[in-house]
């Protein structure tokens, strides 16, 4: 499937990104792998922060870990608590634990304080480009999509597959059914998005296109 400015439009979402995250459905392997390995080789060489998030079999996980960065969970969320201090003039801060409460004092502060300026929120994780290798639909990522809905809300998607099948979900979608495997479809493009593949780029690719 050829898109109109496929260089310009890919190589844009990851210059304009600030940290991306790569997933690869758990029901895929080494050719998914290894394609996701040469994504996440692209990003580092823009310099962004990037992951593979991966939480299938753990044995051929093990395999690319001397090429990318790979994850099976996410991090934990985050608990920002909030305090609107502007009108308040603040002098100290501590916090302490007590049989298993924090505490966080903060003075002084009048009787008449507006306890509506106290917010918390979560943060879960924070990418703005998220690459999905080989996955359908969002759904085929399970519990990482299921589990961070505001993160593939917000961030910018590009989808690359090889699937008929494939739902078109992606802010840019690189799909090409006429290709039989993943790596062989990323490392038809590497070049087109304006790349020079690296020796681990090609290394992680020809593993993923070697037989078993």
């Amino acid at each position: 499937m050829i898109i109109n400015n496929e260089d310009t439009l890919v190589k844009n979402l990851f210059k304009d990104a600030r940290s991306v995250a790569i997933f690869v459905p758990a029901i895929l392997g080494k050719d998914a792998l290894a394609a996701a390995c040469a994504i996440y080789d692209i990003a580092a060489q823009e310099g962004k922060s990037v992951k593979i998030f991966y939480n299938g079999d753990p044995e051929t996980a093990v395999v690319f870990f001397p090429f990318a960065k790979i994850e099976s969970a996410f991090d934990s969320a985050e608990l920002v608590i909030s305090f609107n201090y502007r009108d308040t003039p603040i002098e100290r801060v501590s916090y302490s634990t007590d049989d298993g409460v924090f505490k966080m004092k903060i003075s002084p502060v009048e009787k008449s304080f507006d306890v509506s300026k106290i917010g918390y929120e979560f943060m879960g994780p924070r990418f703005d480009l998220v690459v999905t290798v080989g996955a359908k639909e969002l759904g085929d990522l399970g519990s990482f999509f299921s589990d961070n809905g505001e993160l593939f809300k917000k961030a910018a998607i590009l989808n690359i597959d090889t699937s008929a099948e494939n739902k078109m979900y992606g802010t840019i979608n690189v799909v090409a059914p006429e290709i039989p495997s993943l790596t062989n479809l990323v490392f038809s493009r590497i070049g087109v998005w304006g790349y020079i593949p690296t020796t681990t780029a090609v290394t992680a690719l020809l593993l993923g296109m070697k037989k078993e």
